[in-house]
């Protein structure tokens, strides 16, 4: 890691009887190197009315959750024993590192985004697959419930509100797609806690809680 540029600021800071506040940026587009959007490693977020790829890192790649921690702890190595921290900001997602999905995005055309539901990758549908079954157990019962008609819930995938089988379908969707952004918070929570013991941590959100963004206040 080159911190040249922050130690700097972190210097100025300390001089002044100031303490830093770090807003530690990974998932958003801007804030990614390119040696990582290169990567094999990086997954994007899929959107699932146009099944396009947005660079904005998927809350469900497993791999990017061990780069998390590297960086983190990297951080707090480099900057916890010099005292100048006051509390840590994680930024994990959305167009500006909120806990929320992509909504509108930075620098129109640079990639894809819209207000949407942004579930359609592969990574996505194995964890909601996963879902289903803790919930319901079988194929059987999950088609009693949701009136459908599947042969295996691996045939089972994200869906647009519009073309659920149901209600229940939609809801239990809707539970899923939520819960998935509220373990990627409390993980992104519990590793900031994890390298930084000893200070406020802060996460930031947004929106009005529409379903597409996935929060949940």
């Amino acid at each position: 890691f080159d911190w040249s540029l922050y130690d700097r600021e972190v210097e100025l800071m300390d001089k002044a009887g100031l303490k830093y506040v770090p807003f530690v940026l990974m998932g958003p587009r801007y804030a990614a190197p390119d040696w990582w959007l290169a990567s094999p490693d990086h997954v994007g977020l899929t959107c699932l009315e146009h099944n396009k790829v947005n660079p904005i890192e998927s809350i469900w790649s497993l791999r990017f959750r061990e780069e998390i921690r590297r960086v983190l702890k990297a951080f707090a190595a480099h900057y916890g024993p010099m005292g100048v921290l006051e509390s840590v900001q994680p930024g994990i997602c959305g167009d500006y590192g909120e806990s929320i999905m992509p909504v509108v995005g930075n620098w129109p055309g640079a990639y894809h985004t819209h207000a949407g539901y942004w579930c359609g990758g592969e990574d996505a549908r194995e964890s909601f697959r996963a879902w289903l079954s803790d919930r319901y157990g079988d194929v059987k019962t999950l088609n009693a419930a949701w009136h459908s008609c599947y042969g295996d819930l691996a045939e089972i995938r994200p869906f647009l509100p519009h073309k659920a089988p149901s209600q229940t379908a939609q809801f239990d969707q809707l539970d899923w797609y939520r819960g998935s952004m509220t373990d990627y918070t409390e993980f992104w929570m519990a590793e900031c806690r994890t390298w930084f013991p000893d200070l406020p941590i802060y996460m930031c959100t947004g929106g009005v809680e529409s379903p597409e963004h996935a929060s949940s206040f």
